[in-house]
């Protein structure tokens, strides 16, 4: 598990600084969000349909990687910070880091469904 904390971590350290915010709003932080949610998602749903990966195999992918990839804490820190200046843009993005993180649960549950059992 503590691989994929490591893995999870790094990742997230690289492609939150290549993403720009996008009109104030840190989209490195949405974009890892909606990455490790999607990831989640898929692994999930697979194991749920029957797709063998051992207990800690998953527990590398989903506690390590998807937990050191996705942030709760700082999408909370980047909100306090955002409300300072602009409560709406603060409000639109916490709005996106949900709507984003939810839609990559739903890609990713979709893509396990197409891979286990053939169709969305």
């Amino acid at each position: 598990m503590a691989a994929g904390g490591a893995l999870g971590a790094v990742t997230r350290y690289l492609v939150s600084g290549a993403v720009p915010e996008v009109r104030g709003i840190p989209m490195g932080t949405v974009v890892v969000n909606g990455l490790g949610s999607f990831i989640l998602g898929f692994a999930m749903w697979a194991v749920s349909l029957g797709m063998r990966l051992s207990p800690e195999a998953r527990a590398l992918l989903t506690v390590g990687f998807c937990g050191s990839l996705t942030t709760l804490s700082t999408v909370a820190y980047e909100f306090v910070e955002l409300w300072a200046t602009s409560p709406v843009l603060a409000v639109t993005y916490l709005t996106v880091n949900v709507a984003t993180g939810v839609l990559g649960v739903l890609g990713g549950v979709a893509l396990a469904h197409w891979v286990m059992v053939g169709r969305a």
